[in-house]
């Protein structure tokens, strides 16, 4: 993690040698630390997740005498140095300010890699920056007296800034709202978006520029099918060196899918004959036992052993986190990141493995999380396009195929493509006359009160900021591109949290940004063909794994075990919200009544209707975490 800052005017707030301290909280070292002689300009970086930092460390200094700090990699880090006129070894960082230097806000445009860029000049002037499709975080303040930048917002509260969180946040979190503009939970903290560079120039003058726009890409046209499988796996490849570059003993997240077995068989590929790749798979508890729908499954783990078995490489590890529950690791992540969001309920299914790789020495955790959204895209958007397209076999073959729907094909056909033409309204009132409800998802999602979501006008906000559930499929390549482009930038530090929780770093190889950019530009039959989904992944695992695997259509479920869990933990669950009904933010935020009453009415078995799931799981424990951070952020106890 990095951090610097520069004081203009003296201003009284800015303490920046707390930076440090605060940046190494979970190493137990303070961070390294440089400043100038006239104490202006400040930097810090963490150069590892634990243990002392190095001594005499300094910032790299570019040709003008600039600091630059570079956190992750850039992974064309040595062609660009030798475009520079520099040694392919060069430091990053020297690189990047050469670039700068050389191509000013086009710098980035031709830096490949997943890295978040500070350039402090010596006249006071800051350059921030974040890689598009991923990045590590960035934070800064800036009030016109001074500015300060850093990895996390904790440093900068430490260095003096005051700590306010943002009139109606806890609304937006309990709503689900991420990245509205580029406020960021706490007054005067602002965020800076992937794709895009802040200029701050003496005095606080700003100058945002958005370089990085995902609609413009190319199209990607080839000759042959095969065509497009090749370059698809030769990207791959380019991904897995990149990121295996900085490892000494990675690790992988394995599902029992397709992403993440074909990225691990290919970091398999690249590894040293005699080395092991140790897997982590999350796996229900023993005592679930819930049945998945049809076109699922709950348990990942006899198809990682099938997989295993042909790569006898592979370390495989099952985790069914028993003593982590949904909120596991929250005061550890609301102390690392300064976020208390409903979501983390989801993402602690990932704890558990997580904390087994720390624990087996893994430095590197990789995963595929974007490849749904890459590599393996399943194209849901391709009705609509066949039916505009007069592909009718091809559309009749996708209704006819698509796992776990059970109606006649009649209505999926007409469910896919006429129903989305229809304008709103009528929509959901011919939804709500068949099915008895909306698809929309945020009436499950949220406990909020209505007038507290009318009060803070969360409906229009969430739909301005494209973080609206409203449970309908995409109807074009451009809904579905505007959503990924969105959709991974929400929660950029949980990152950060990953190395301070557990104390190793984490990169999702399929988020390679040419790997993305070229399967963005990709025409919809290579990701349907003949009925089948994913049917550019599917090709790219042909002797990565097994057939059964490569060619199952059944879908992974998140988190099956959920009901098992909290159905143990219901009297501390009423506590929790008889504790929010006496808090008078909370309390006028949460409606604790219909909370009380889902658990009075707590189901004995395991809800298969996605509206309870969320209902049950993922609103309830969502509002017990927003209420926790509350609790964090005032210092109350418990």
């Amino acid at each position: 993690m990095i951090a610097a800052s520069i004081d203009w005017t003296g201003a009284p707030w800015l303490d920046a040698s707390r930076m440090a301290p605060s940046l190494g909280l979970f190493a137990g070292h303070p961070a390294a630390t440089w400043h100038d002689g006239a104490g202006r300009r400040h930097a810090a970086c963490l150069v590892t997740p634990r243990g002392r930092q190095p001594v005499g460390w300094a910032p790299q200094l570019g040709p003008q005498g600039e600091i630059v700090l570079v956190e992750g990699q850039i992974d064309n880090c040595a062609d660009l140095a030798v475009m520079l006129g520099l040694p392919e070894t060069a430091p990053q960082a020297l690189v990047f300010a050469h670039a700068a230097k050389r191509w000013g806000d086009a710098a980035d445009a031709r830096c490949i890699g997943d890295y978040a860029a500070i350039v402090l000049d010596k006249d006071g002037a800051l350059r921030l920056s974040r890689s598009p499709w991923a990045a590590p975080s960035l934070f800064f303040v800036n009030d016109g007296r001074a500015a300060a930048v850093c990895s996390i917002p904790r440093a900068l509260f430490a260095a003096g800034w005051p700590r306010r969180l943002m009139q109606g946040q806890l609304a937006d979190a309990l709503f689900w709202i991420e990245n509205a503009g580029d406020a960021h939970w706490y007054e005067g903290i602002r965020r800076v978006a992937y794709g895009t560079i802040v200029h701050i120039a003496p005095g606080g003058a700003e100058r945002r520029h958005e370089w990085y726009d995902p609609l413009a890409l190319p199209d990607v046209r080839r000759t042959r099918d095969e065509d497009y499988v090749g370059e698809a796996d030769a990207l791959l490849s380019e991904a897995v060196k990149a990121a295996l570059r900085p490892a000494r003993r990675p690790g992988i997240l394995l599902s029992g899918g397709l992403d993440s077995a074909i990225v691990a068989d290919e970091i398999l590929r690249h590894r040293p004959p005699g080395d092991r790749l140790p897997s982590y798979t999350f796996v229900p508890l023993a005592a679930h036992a819930g049945v998945a729908p049809p076109g699922s499954y709950d348990d990942d783990r006899a198809r990682v052993e099938a997989f295993a078995a042909m790569h006898p490489r592979l370390e495989a590890h099952y985790c069914d986190n028993d003593g982590i529950d949904f909120d596991g690791f929250a005061a550890q992540f609301f102390a690392a990141t300064d976020a208390g969001r409903p979501a983390m309920a989801i993402n602690a299914a990932y704890h558990g493995p997580l904390a087994a790789a720390a624990r087996d020495g893994c430095d590197w955790v990789f995963d595929a999380a974007m490849g749904n959204n890459g590599f393996s895209n399943d194209g849901r958007w391709a009705y609509l396009e066949f039916a505009r397209t007069g592909k009718w076999g091809e559309l009749v073959r996708l209704a006819r195929d698509h796992p776990g729907d059970e109606r006649p094909l009649w209505r999926r056909l007409i469910a896919r493509t006429l129903v989305p033409r229809l304008p709103g309204p009528v929509r959901a009132a011919l939804r709500t006359a068949v099915h008895g409800r909306t698809p929309d998802l945020m009436p499950d999602l949220t406990l909020l009160r209505p007038k507290a979501i009318a009060r803070y006008d969360l409906v229009t906000r969430a739909k301005a900021a494209g973080t609206y559930r409203t449970g309908e499929w995409f109807t074009t390549r451009e809904e579905w591109l505007r959503f990924a482009w969105r959709m991974h930038d929400m929660g950029a530090e949980w990152r950060h949290g990953v190395e301070q929780v557990f104390g190793i770093r984490h990169r999702d190889v399929s988020a390679y940004r040419p790997l993305l950019e070229y399967c963005a530009g990709l025409p919809t039959d290579q990701f349907v063909r003949g009925g089948v989904q994913r049917w550019l992944a599917r090709r790219m695992a042909s002797g990565r794994m097994p057939e059964a695997q490569r060619l199952g259509t059944a879908y992974g479920r998140h988190n099956v075990d959920w009901h098992l869990r909290l159905s143990h933990r219901l009297p501390e669950m009423r506590r929790e919200f008889e504790r929010m009904a006496d808090d008078p933010e909370l309390g006028e935020l949460i409606d604790t009544d219909r909370a009380l009453a889902m658990l009075d009415r707590w189901p004995a078995e395991t809800p298969s209707a996605p509206q309870e799931v969320l209902r049950h799981f993922a609103a309830l424990t969502g509002a017990v975490l927003v209420a926790r951070f509350q609790r964090f952020e005032s210092g109350a106890n418990g």
